[in-house]
């Protein structure tokens, strides 16, 4: 009888513990694309990327300066500018439209704008300030930004949502006259997520605004905290302060700000400095995978990916082969599929370019579920077969 309950018993538990890796995430290497270089550039950044693998960003001109740039379709262009030398894209949604800020004819006066291939950018307007920044765009057109509020100061910065039609309106951000807010993300619901300061400036918070409600979502224990991603879910990332003043990467989970720390057991990383002393997400997806930066402040950073409770260097992620081509010193955004948009460049050059970092989980859960399924079949069978070998020799009086 022992024997009998045996094997059914070990059949049970190596299906419950194939099923529990089946259905985690194993593990991820990435492959290396590149953004095609404009001619004229030396360096190109990405900031945004969407459902498709379009990226939007900026680019170094040779002649100095920098200028926005979109990645669509596999076509790479320079977005032009509202009349001034420079302008810099920060999102871009699943239509393709590109928003980010532009300086204008007018020394020191900056715009957001709204960017398609079939037209020239869209001056999108301010708060009454001179200076505005569209920082995000989601799949309905609705677009997220900050303003200085008043002429001829810019003294005050609220943020606001805005559509290719509508002008800029204000967010009621916050009870506290005076006080500074900059929105840094929106998401498909138009929840907004960014930063709010205190009336002098003396601290900050993450902030999320859903209609007219506010959220303050409390810093990791320091004085300063910026919200700059937001998914479907309504989960939040950015960095934040802790006790001693260095930053740490956080996520808001809806109910609770978690400290996601740093990556420790990397001590030096060429610095002799030991373990890296900030770390800061730029991006979230719908399935709570995150990016972003960490290292030591005032040194060049490293990028790294976030899941399964786990900050991973995404230099030891890459497939064979590109490990040795590639430094990945930033992850800028993700997009559902995984894909993510970072900056890097070869070793021994000092100018970078936009990567697009593709995954591949090994195994996959369907692949790894239907050999789980196989080889629990073949337990049973040879089980099966043993009980009745063990029922005939029993009839039969043997021990």
């Amino acid at each position: 009888m022992k024997i009998q309950t045996a094997l059914p018993l070990l059949a049970s538990l190596c299906l419950q513990c194939a099923i529990a890796n089946a259905t985690g995430v194993g593990p991820v290497s990435y492959t290396v694309a590149t953004v095609p270089m404009i001619s004229g550039v030396s360096a190109m950044i990405g900031t945004a990327i969407n459902a498709h693998g379009d990226v939007a960003g900026y680019a170094y001109l040779s002649r100095g300066g920098s200028q926005a740039y979109a990645f669509i379709n596999g076509a790479v262009e320079l977005i032009p500018t509202l009349g001034g030398l420079r302008n810099s894209a920060s999102g871009i949604n699943d239509a393709g439209q590109v928003v980010g800020w532009s300086e204008t004819s007018n020394a020191a006066e900056y715009r957001p704008f709204l960017y398609t291939q079939s037209g020239e950018p869209i001056n999108l307007g301010t708060l009454g300030g001179r200076q505005s920044m569209a920082t995000a765009i989601n799949n309905g057109g609705v677009i997220s930004g900050y303003s200085t509020v008043r002429l001829p100061y810019n003294d005050e910065y609220g943020s606001f949502t805005t559509t290719a039609t509508t002008p800029p309106v204000r967010l009621n951000i916050s009870p506290l006259v005076g006080s500074d807010s900059f929105a840094y993300a929106i998401n498909n619901a138009g929840v907004v997520a960014g930063t709010l300061y205190a009336p002098d400036r003396s601290r900050s918070s993450a902030f999320i605004q859903t209609g007219a409600n506010t959220q303050v979502l409390q810093t990791l224990g320091g004085n300063y905290a910026s919200a700059v991603s937001i998914n479907e879910l309504g989960q939040v990332v950015g960095s934040s302060a802790i006790a001693n003043g260095d930053g740490r990467a956080f996520l808001f989970n809806g109910t609770s700000v978690e400290n996601l720390g740093t990556i420790s057991g990397q001590a030096n990383l060429g610095h002799g400095l030991g373990t890296p002393s900030y770390s800061g997400a730029t991006g979230i997806n719908s399935s709570s995978t995150i990016v972003g930066t960490f290292g030591y402040s005032g040194y060049q950073g490293r990028g790294f990916v976030y899941m399964n409770g786990s900050m991973l260097d995404l230099n030891n992620l890459l497939s064979p082969g590109e490990s040795s081509i590639w430094e990945i010193t930033d992850a800028m955004a993700i997009n559902n599929d995984g894909v993510i948009v970072a900056y890097g460049y070869k070793p021994g050059q000092l100018i970078g370019t936009t990567l697009l970092l593709t995954p591949s989980a090994v195994p996959e859960n369907s692949s790894a579920l239907l050999l789980i399924i196989g080889l629990l079949g073949v337990i049973l069978q040879r089980t099966r077969a043993f009980r009745e070998q063990f029922d005939e020799r029993t009839v039969a009086g043997e021990t």
